[in-house]
């Protein structure tokens, strides 16, 4: 890599920032659309129509960027550029104006762009933004401009300082020489006529090191051209000339073109760079190997040969049975190149092979195909994991802890290593069915205080701390005695009663007849762990940032004392983030703590932006009026931030009814949605019932998703001439205690939440699961909630990727209601699936107001009809109707229906004769676990 690329600022250089923007147009429909797209994107904007406001405002304010209209009713923008010509502020030009020599005057005048309005007006405008980041990074490039003119110096460097570029310049190629060695030049604009040489000698010169080593861009501008002088300096290694004299945009447009292919040129550099680190530290930390397409290795590392035992020489040139032990399957081998071949895909998987000796080792193994852009396949790399050591300690696990009480003692001895692994560094015992104690080891002696004659013998109640709850032990209880092995933490007491904490595993340890003889525990110490979590917790007493009161304080507070809480919510506060940076805001949040701890001795910051002030034996009556003349103190103050003026606002929440902390935060939510900035909370407010209701199940879901019981029941499509099954629609259950609970009780809940799309996501996964095993067609239904979802929409393109020969057997079923707002994204996931071949359905046609129109816009495969038009068409006319309409224009557009809830042969006849082409219900059959009668 060249010496003057610093890689690490390269990385840096593009700085998140909030830049001020000031647009000064005449037309106010133009204005309005320029601050509405400029303020999306994330500018401080502010507007006028007129010269004399736009000069006050830049009086004021730091503008950092102008857009100005140069046709103005109070008069020309010309003579704004005039005024700003020594300031720092960049203007972009707006007007009707094509004239040429108009357009160079702007930009000999330091003007960034020149924006004509045409048909390509608001498309010239999106590029705003880019320039403007590109001007950005230009505070990271150096130009050296080499010219014996004084005035074209002047000129140049003007130019493009505004442009933001550092600008070093040079009237002789001794000096030139100088500057480029002592400095990271970026490009180089070079003068043929010199006062020591001449340009095109210096360049011929210093071409190796300047084109070669440094890949400096350099361009030739001179008055005196002509086709020799092109040939040469092109072959000298220039990368561009321009005659003087110049077009001032042309020289921007050329400077900025080869200062870009020179950025990029250095990220390639700085990326392989990075790529050469990466594999040094695979080549450091794992066994690689590399071998063609028909599987000859061509590239071993050291690794490979210090664990296989035979040197490169003896490797390169072989197929990897080489090292292929006999114990692996073949099956094994053909499902490896079948993935790597013929799939394209890597392949992972844990391998047995064997060294030059004849000894044997474990590996880990990741083999990837190398694909070139067309799809062929260029090599194989195999990255390389030893896990022999876990292997042996696996074994030893299975034979020789497998066996009865009498024999325990002979095993350990048999394997010392193992003995010595296990008691340094585990706290370990045993017990027989009962739970009594029949070995511990010298670990457990020392951390729980008690000797081995005092334990055995007992059960581990002697132990047991009064603060572990009865149902932890009921939960170990029932999964050891089910044959399970049970994870948990457990806060247990010494000898002297002062407790300790235990990461334990207890395995049910079984004899060669496959019975449970006695349970082993494995155990570690990690008191350490939680004490350090109480100093932390003790430190959060105090708040770093604003030194008020922390959360932990408030807690101990409210259990020790009586009184009324006030709760102060800052209004909105990510805007003011957004508006001004986290340093800016801290400095808001530090001047609205100084405003406020005055109050009473208990004034608290509990998170980024609520603070609380407790009121110590004070009524709710007292406290309202306390807290009236909080607001007017923070709506009368003035906060500012680097002259800005900054909106702070805030919602106040009061309770005097215990838990106070809970309901004064129920009274400052029931406020946000009211014009009230003080709300005193009532019981009236809170349905604590459901909430807890809902915490319940939100509780269940994320236990569920945890242990593997999410999981789809299928409930089949049938034909309706012949009620046999053509496909089965995924129904996602939660398993509770081997109870099925419906998504009624719990998938609106859990759409409040993150966990949602880790539902999609698992009955997703599930069901690809059992197409694949079972080759059968299946439904799926995916939300609205879930198409706006970037992470799910990624994970369904990677499963459909990878199981390309299943796809055209999966039907997503999206259900059609007035939630759907954005149509570009519901159709950009309808493209995403048809690339695959899976079909469309609407799911609950016919519930909502727009559904032909939506049926058009869509074009699904099927259409699945509400069940609610359904399940009384036998008995409603109204039902029947609508049922016939949306089969006319379903049947002229080529689409299949499916008829839901059909619960009776009534319903079922009906269907059928009006056409419908398929139907579901409990008719045929409920959702069924299927995946549980494979289990079986």
């Amino acid at each position: 890599m060249q010496k003057n690329i610093n890689c690490q600022l390269f990385k840096s250089f593009v700085k998140k920032e909030t830049f001020s923007l000031l647009i000064l147009e005449g037309s106010k429909s133009v204005n309005k659309i320029l601050m509405s797209k400029f303020s999306e994107q994330g500018f401080l904007c502010f507007s006028t129509t007129s010269i004399k406001e736009a000069k006050k405002i830049l009086k004021e304010k730091k503008i950092d960027y102008l857009i100005l209209d140069i046709h103005l009713e109070d008069g020309s923008g010309y003579e704004l550029i005039k005024e700003l010509e020594k300031e720092e502020t960049k203007i972009f030009v707006l007007t009707s104006e094509k004239d040429k020599q108009l357009r160079e005057i702007s930009f000999q005048k330091g003007v960034i762009d020149y924006i004509v309005r045409d048909k390509e007006f608001f498309s010239k405008i999106e590029e705003i933004t880019s320039t403007i980041m590109q001007l950005e990074k230009n505070r990271f490039k150096t130009l050296l401009i080499v010219d014996d003119s004084f005035v074209i110096q002047e000129q140049l460097q003007e130019l493009f300082q505004n442009r933001n570029y550092n600008v070093l310049i040079s009237s002789c190629a001794s000096d030139a020489y100088k500057l480029i060695q002592s400095n990271r030049i970026d490009l180089i604009l070079l003068d043929l006529e010199l006062k020591d040489t001449s340009g095109l000698i210096f360049l011929q010169k210093n071409r190796k090191e300047l084109v070669e080593i440094k890949k400096i861009p350099v361009m030739i501008i001179s008055g005196n051209i002509d086709g020799n002088t092109i040939r040469d300096a092109l072959k000298a290694g220039a990368v561009d000339i321009v005659k003087k004299p110049y077009i001032t945009e042309e020289l921007i447009l050329k400077v900025d073109l080869w200062i870009e292919y020179n950025r990029r040129e250095q990220e390639i550099i700085c990326n392989q760079e990075l790529l050469q680190q990466y594999k040094d530290t695979v080549d450091r930390s794992s066994i690689v190997s590399k071998a063609d397409k028909t599987g000859k290795i061509t590239y071993v590392n050291d690794k490979f040969c210090e664990i296989s035992g035979f040197s490169k020489n003896e490797l390169i040139g072989q197929s990897h049975s080489i090292v292929r032990h006999p114990d692996m399957s073949n099956e094994v081998f053909e499902d490896l190149w079948e993935t790597i071949k013929t799939k394209k895909q890597p392949w992972k998987g844990r391998l047995k092979n064997k060294k030059k000796d004849g000894s044997f080792y474990w590996v880990d193994s990741i083999i990837n195909p190398i694909v070139d852009v067309d799809g062929n396949i260029i090599e194989f790399i195999g990255i390389r994991t030893d896990v022999t050591e876990q292997v042996l300690i696996k074994e030893y696990f299975e034979k020789e802890l497998n066996i009865k009480n009498m024999n325990f003692q002979h095993a350990l001895k048999l394997s010392k290593q193992y003995e010595l692994a296990i008691n340094e560094s585990n706290i370990l015992s045993r017990t027989n069915l009962k739970g009594t104690i029949t070995y511990v080891n010298d670990r457990f002696c020392q951390i729980s205080g008690y000797s081995k004659e005092e334990v055995i013998g007992r059960d581990h109640n002697i132990v047991r701390h009064p603060d572990t709850s009865k149902e932890l032990f009921k939960d170990l209880w029932r999964t050891i005695q089910s044959g399970k092995s049970w994870f948990g933490i457990i806060k247990n007491k010494r000898k002297d009663n002062t407790p300790y904490w235990v990461d334990t595993t207890i395995i049910p340890i079984r004899n060669s007849d496959n019975q449970i003889s006695e349970y082993m525990a494995i155990r570690h110490d990690i008191t350490r762990l939680y004490e350090l979590q109480e100093e932390k917790e003790k430190t959060y007493l105090i708040d770093d940032l604003t030194l008020l009161r922390g959360r932990n304080a408030l807690n101990i507070d409210l259990k020790e004392k009586n009184g009324t809480l006030l709760l102060l919510d800052i209004f909105d506060f990510n805007r003011i983030n957004t508006l001004i940076g986290y340093e800016g805001a801290n400095e808001i949040l530090v001047e609205l703590a100084n405003l406020i701890k005055d109050q009473t001795n208990y004034v608290y910051r509990l998170h980024v932006d609520v603070f609380a002030i407790f009121y110590e034996n004070r009524t709710v009556e007292v406290v309202k009026e306390y807290a009236s003349r909080v607001l007017f103190k923070i709506d009368k103050h003035r906060f500012m931030y680097k002259g800005l003026d900054i909106p702070v606002s805030v919602n106040i929440g009061i309770s005097d009814i215990k838990p106070l902390h809970v309901n004064a935060e129920i009274a400052i939510t029931k406020n946000k949605n009211s014009f009230n900035k003080i709300s005193i909370y009532d019981e009236k407010m809170d349905d604590k019932e459901t909430a807890q209701n809902n915490f319940s199940m939100l509780n269940k879901v994320k236990i569920a998703l945890q242990e593997d019981l999410i999981r789809p029941f299928f409930q089949p499509i049938v034909n309706l001439e012949t009620k046999e099954p053509i496909k089965y629609e995924a129904l996602v259950r939660l398993i509770d205690e081997d109870k099925a609970i419906s998504p009624f009780f719990f998938l609106d809940i859990a759409k409040k939440s993150k966990l949602y799309p880790e539902i999609t996501k698992r009955v997703f996964k599930k069901s690809i699961e059992f197409m694949k095993r079972n080759n059968i067609p299946v439904s799926i239904n995916i939300s609205y909630q879930d198409v706006m979802n970037i992470d799910v929409l990624n994970y369904i393109s990677i499963v459909l990727q990878a199981n390309k020969d299943i796809a055209p057997m999966i039907t997503f079923e999206i259900l059609e209601s007035d939630e759907i707002d954005d149509y570009e994204k519901i159709n950009s996931f309808i493209k995403l699936i048809k690339k695959y071949g899976s079909s469309l359905a609407i799911d609950d046609f016919g519930s909502g107001y727009s559904n032909f129109t939506q049926l058009l816009n869509m074009e699904p495969d099927i259409v699945k009809i509400d069940g609610s038009l359904i399940k009384d068409i036998h008995v409603n006319k109204n039902s029947r109707d609508i049922v016939e309409s949306i089969l006319i224009l379903t049947k002229k557009r080529g689409i299949e229906v499916v008829a839901e809830f059909i619960d009776n042969e009534e319903v079922h006849e009906i269907v059928k004769k009006l056409g419908v082409d398929y139907g579901q219900g409990f008719l045929y059959s409920p959702p069924i676990d299927l995946l549980k009668k494979e289990e079986k």
